[in-house]
């Protein structure tokens, strides 16, 4: 009877080591999962603002051609209508 006994706390005692060092390797993937988890978020969130920065760039590059654009056909309009004005006076007897 003492025999089992032995036996029963022996492989109780097994058991329990097992489910540790099983729980501890659980642990230790689930930690991991997480970190890898926590890089992937933080790698995404810096892409996203590198991504938004240059959306702003390319907007403000953009802006600024349009303005150019606006300002150059303001002064061709401007040229043109001191250039009429100007064969308006000469035209004037």
């Amino acid at each position: 009877m003492t025999e089992l006994k032995n036996k029963v706390t022996e492989a109780a005692e097994q058991a329990k080591n097992t489910a540790t060092e099983k729980a501890h390797h659980l642990g230790n993937a689930a930690s991991e999962a997480v970190h890898k988890g926590e890089d992937a978020i933080t790698h995404a969130a810096h892409k996203a603002k590198d991504l938004a920065v240059e959306t702003v760039e390319k907007i403000k590059h953009t802006g600024e051609k349009v303005v150019e654009k606006v300002q150059e056909v303001a002064h061709k309009a401007v040229t043109k209508v001191k250039h009429s004005d100007d064969l308006t006076k000469t035209a004037r007897p």
